[in-house]
């Protein structure tokens, strides 16, 4: 019997380190996209799904406000402080519970919406730096390949020693500008890891795709901006706060016995200080959304000019092809031209994936969150 149990042991152990080996295997192997990672690092999010708890704590304390104010109708109160208190148990509270629900409810589809543009960016800019890598890697062998005929050709007293310094500088420089996008790449990994909920050193098998063609266009700026201020969250907010404060107000100056008490004046500053709040939040709210649509076109000026540079490096590469086929030039002519096409390329993907960014997130800034 004893060695029965030794033997389910042992097969039990097998049975688990198998599948967790088989686990791991699945997860090293797993090729994310960004639609996984952005799913991931929702379902892993710890901030929000401590939104969720806080949620839970706001939607009670509504309903308890919504069943004190059923309570207190018709309370007994023996001073005007004791009515004015009652009435905004009754006809305030609730409302500023509710506020407060709401409130964190949009804050929490607010960091969806940013944690999602968040994995995007670092999506492509991990992307976009591991092919920065590859090309890095040819400009080291083209420099290197160059030192190396220089060498050759002192060796053979055709060239003076000292025509190998700039060359050996220059693989150098080469060498320390992969290991600047090495460095610049673990960095990406590692704020990806901490948006994913993962362990920071963990990595991420990413399902390599092209930059996408960004493009926006906008017809009417004057609408957009009107648009924006009215669905602003920022605007919406302040004007919530200020029918709070007015609906305060009123309960104070309609239930008072007697003289008004310094209460009232306080509120009727409050309400004017909001009014200024909620102009000058419209003015920064407009401000922006053309601050940023004018960075926007900047950024497709740029990119469209990168753009205009690699192919006119596209065209020198021909044009050496051409030289290198009949004799013309040698083969490290023609290497520095296809090394000029690499770094235009990077360039051009650079400028493409800040425009691209941009766009995002200026999609990101005026599109409204959908009240639930």
């Amino acid at each position: 019997m004893f060695k029965r149990i030794i033997i389910v042991i042992i097969i039990a152990i097998f049975v688990f380190s198998t599948s967790a080996t088989v686990f791991s295997a699945n997860e090293e192997t797993k090729k994310y996209d960004l639609e996984l990672l952005i799913d991931t690092a929702i379902d892993n999010n710890s901030s929000l799904k401590l939104y969720d708890e806080k949620i839970k704590i706001a939607e009670k304390e509504y309903n308890n406000a919504l069943k004190a104010a059923k309570d207190i109708i018709g309370a007994f109160w023996d001073s005007s402080e004791g009515l004015i208190s009652n009435k905004k148990i009754e006809l305030l509270v609730p409302f500023q519970k509710l506020s407060d629900l709401d409130e964190l409810k949009w804050q929490k589809q607010d960091d969806v919406k940013d944690l999602k543009l968040d994995i995007t960016k670092l999506y492509y800019q991990i992307l976009l730096k591991h092919q920065s890598m590859d090309a890095q890697e040819g400009i080291i062998k083209r420099a290197q390949d160059a030192y190396d005929i220089e060498k050759l050709k002192v060796n053979l007293g055709n060239a003076v020693e000292s025509g190998l310094l700039p060359l050996e500088i220059a693989v150098d420089e080469a060498e320390t500008g992969l290991a600047s996008l090495q460095r610049e790449y673990e960095n990406l990994f590692m704020n990806l890891n901490i948006k994913m909920g993962s362990d920071i050193k963990q990595d991420l098998n990413l399902k390599e795709i092209s930059l996408p063609e960004a493009e926006y266009n906008l017809e009417d700026m004057e609408k957009l901006v009107s648009d924006v201020i009215a669905s602003a969250h920022s605007v919406k907010k302040l004007e919530n706060d200020r029918i709070l404060k007015e609906k305060e107000r009123n309960i104070v100056v309609t239930y008072a016995i007697g003289e008004l008490p310094d209460e009232a004046d306080t509120l009727a500053d409050d309400i004017t200080n909001l009014d200024f709040s909620i102009r000058d939040e419209k003015v920064a709210v407009e401000s922006k959304v053309r601050t940023d649509y004018n960075n926007l076109l900047n950024l497709k000026d740029d990119m469209e000019i990168k753009e205009l540079d690699y192919n006119k490096t596209l065209k020198f590469l021909n044009i050496a092809k051409s030289k290198y086929d009949v004799g013309l030039i040698t083969n490290l002519d023609y290497n520095a031209a296809q090394g000029d096409v690499d770094n235009a390329l990077m360039v051009f993907n650079q400028a493409k994936l800040n425009y691209y960014i941009a766009i995002e997130e200026f999609k990101n800034y005026i599109t409204p969150i959908e009240a639930n």
